[in-house]
């Protein structure tokens, strides 16, 4: 096995050891998976992907999914009588996968009209909802998330590997809107 030697700064040692004791005793090896994760990570971007994290489930305790992705579409419809909203956003993965954050929440907007509060709409709307209270108008919990999944609503991630496959699962405005989204250049260079 070859040799590499690697000059430290006085300033930057007391890492090393640190990265070397996390990794059970072996420098060598805090500092391969370092690596694997620099080249991954460059590489990715290179590719135009970059880390995403969706929130996934329902109720108070957040849970998240992460991954490598490029932002493809994102869409919007209402439910039934309006009182509810999907939301879609779709990535492109690293692995060339379709992954699709779908969030059902509240439609805050219907909620928040005055004029459905002159009415008195609202009144009977918003008896027919747990209203998460500690959520601001503009969409941002306490805690600065702006996902509605601990506010009467819940979030999923849905992995395809094709367009065909998710326009068998999803309204078809989406999947036309993916489609149309992925055969457009991502980068337009223009000779202006």
């Amino acid at each position: 096995m070859p040799n590499k030697t690697i000059y430290v700064s006085d300033g930057d040692l007391p890492v090393f050891q640190r990265a070397q004791e996390l990794a059970g005793g072996s420098l060598s090896a805090a500092i391969t998976q370092a690596l694997h994760g620099f080249v991954t990570a460059k590489e990715a971007q290179m590719q135009g992907l970059s880390e995403i994290k969706v929130r996934v489930g329902s109720g108070d305790v957040p849970r998240y999914q992460r991954f490598r992705g490029a932002l493809v579409a994102r869409w919007q419809h209402q439910l039934g009588t309006g009182a509810q909203v999907e939301d879609f956003t779709v990535y492109r993965t690293a692995k060339q996968a379709l992954a699709v954050h779908r969030r059902v929440h509240p439609d805050w907007k219907r909620w928040s009209d005055p004029k459905r509060w002159a009415s008195g709409e609202n009144s009977v709307w918003s008896q027919d909802w747990d209203v998460d209270w500690h959520v601001g108008w503009n969409g941002e919990s306490a805690s600065g998330s702006s996902d509605w999944s601990g506010s009467g609503g819940t979030g999923a991630l849905e992995v395809y590997d094709s367009v065909a496959a998710l326009r068998d699962e999803l309204p078809a405005e989406l999947a036309d809107l993916v489609e149309q989204n992925l055969a457009t250049p991502e980068v337009e260079d223009l000779d202006i």
